[in-house]
């Protein structure tokens, strides 16, 4: 088969950390979770009209997830009413008493870790039980997440992200998320439901650690305030400023004339930003990368490769070998086991709907950040596979961008900018699994929307890929 994707050609830099970025320690700053720092807003967002559905409707069509009441504040016994909601004196009585409450609550997220990078149970419970608990409707919801910004719950506006009308994406999550605005329309904060508890549980571990190192570079979304909402978990976070790079790509795949080399340039400096976030994370370094953190990415591409060796059988996937498919698979895990690299704090699910770039600050923020509680050790060592973050960061550039009708030259380019920004050091082998770590699963996913130009594109990298 005939390759239409060439990659760059330079071979992968092992060298020192740079561009003022050292090596950091792994022991763990002290720091406050819930100190307040301003908001950052997406650029682009504009509103359209709201649907008037409950919340538990709208989430009910998509997932199928449900609420329960909410545990409202009621005026106390005696002949004082309380101060009236909306209010200067109530607002400032309100932030107090969660702030209390919601700092109390970091102190149970360390206990969340585990070697493993899985949940424990009861510690999850044990959180769980000293959360508010919120109810099922937009407006409970929206009031909670104005307690936690100070503002007056009668005058925000919470709206689903799919509710927006905005100019190219605003990040990739698979879960339900909103952003609640405030009167003059100015996005203030996102809502973000976790249907699933471990991943909130991870999502908490790994803020905590982010805000703990005190990045100058790469930043996450500040912990605003978390809840529970029957069986959700709830949390509320700052906006990430600037625009994700999945943004930027496909604008670069929709312009034409001079506007393309304007876009390129600017797509450009966006993944450049990511090279030098990237490298600033992964300067948290630990020991050797352990094989618990490899098996479970191991487990995923044997996997894939099993679901792919029934479409070649059924022979629905143009003329691809199983048994060549299977030989070049196995000798990439074996080479990523023999040869995992030095471990370091990791995103884990870095791709172009992941990360958000504000040129003016020249920052990067992250999110998504589950992932990331899984290269943490029990007492948030580093233990992940920077390589993971690199290859699948530097695979995803091309599946996103030929699918956004980014050119494969161009692909190149952005590739061989990223390569050339980062600063670190990892094995190639370690690099190439998963890069095809990456590949199998864009290749999958390509598959079910049985679009032939996109199988087709996303087939060609993968084989060239394992080619090589």
């Amino acid at each position: 088969m005939n390759s239409i994707f060439t990659p760059p050609t330079h071979p992968l830099k092992t060298r020192g950390f740079g561009n003022n970025i050292q090596a950091r320690s792994a022991e763990l700053p002290q720091t406050n979770l819930l100190q307040t720092r301003p908001f950052g807003s997406p650029a682009g967002v504009q509103q359209q009209q709201q649907d008037t559905g409950s919340l538990a409707e709208q989430l009910e069509k998509a997932s199928r997830f449900g609420y329960h009441g909410l545990d409202i504040p009621v005026k106390a016994s005696g002949t004082s009413p309380p101060p009236l909601p909306g209010s200067p004196v109530f607002n400032r009585l309100q932030m107090l008493k969660e702030e209390s409450v919601q700092r109390s609550l970091t102190s149970e997220v360390d206990s969340l870790r585990s070697q493993g990078g899985q949940i424990n149970p009861q510690d999850l419970q044990n959180l769980l039980s000293k959360l508010p608990q919120i109810g099922q409707s937009r407006d409970e919801l929206a009031t909670f997440a104005a307690s936690r910004v100070g503002k007056n719950p009668n005058q925000v506006n919470l709206k689903n992200i799919k509710e927006l009308k905005q100019e190219g994406a605003t990040g990739v999550s698979g879960a339900p998320v909103f952003f609640l605005f405030d009167d003059q329309g100015q996005s203030i904060a996102t809502v973000k439901l976790f249907p699933n508890l471990d991943e909130f549980a991870r999502e908490l571990s790994a803020l905590k650690r982010f805000e703990q190192e005190g990045f100058e570079v790469i930043k996450s979304p500040q912990n605003l305030g978390v809840a529970q909402a029957g069986e959700l978990g709830v949390l509320v976070s700052s906006v990430a400023p600037g625009a994700a790079i999945d943004d930027y790509l496909q604008r670069l795949g929709t312009a034409t004339g001079e506007n393309r080399s304007t876009e390129m340039e600017r797509t450009t400096q966006a993944v450049k930003g990511n090279a030098r976030a990237l490298s600033e994370l992964h300067s948290v370094r630990g020991g050797q990368v352990p094989e618990r953190f490899l098996e479970r990415h191991i487990n995923a591409v044997k996997d894939i490769e099993g679901k792919l060796a029934t479409i070649v059988r059924e022979g629905n996937l143009l003329n691809l070998d199983e048994s060549w498919l299977h030989e070049k698979i196995d000798q990439v895990v074996n080479d990523a086991i023999a040869n995992p690299g030095q471990a370091s704090l990791v995103h884990g699910d870095a791709h172009p709907g992941n990360f958000f770039w504000d040129q003016p600050s020249e920052q990067l923020t992250a999110i998504d950040t589950p992932t990331m509680h899984y290269s943490m050790g029990e007492g948030g060592e580093p233990i992940g596979a920077p390589a993971r973050d690199y290859g699948n960061f530097y695979q995803k550039l091309a599946h996103f961008g030929v699918n956004y009708g980014v050119s494969l030259a161009e692909v190149e380019q952005l590739q061989q900018a990223f390569a050339d920004e980062y600063q670190g050091e990892m094995p190639e082998a370690a690099v190439k699994f998963f890069r095809v770590r990456a590949g199998l699963g864009e290749l999958m996913k390509a598959i079910a929307t049985d679009d032939q130009r996109v199988i087709y594109n996303n087939l060609q990298l993968i084989v060239k890929l394992l080619e090589d």
